[in-house]
């Protein structure tokens, strides 16, 4: 039973991450210029710093976007 659990919790986890993941290549291109104009021109240092927090807060950066246009 509680392999099941932890099964279901891992595929949702891997999910999440892989969605985080596909949403930074947006977020890159598009996203980050609409949340703070400061970001159109940044460097990919930036980029790869701000990459972790991106994967993990995609669903919050999305519904910011979301409510911006």
């Amino acid at each position: 039973m509680i392999t099941i659990l932890v099964d279901i919790f891992l595929t949702f986890l891997a999910g999440y991450l892989i969605l985080g993941i596909l949403f930074s290549f947006y977020f890159y291109i598009k996203g980050a210029s609409q949340i703070d104009e400061g970001t159109h021109d940044s460097p990919w240092h930036f980029k790869l710093i701000i990459f972790p927090g991106v994967v993990i807060f995609w669903s919050f950066l999305l519904l910011k976007i979301w409510k911006k246009s």
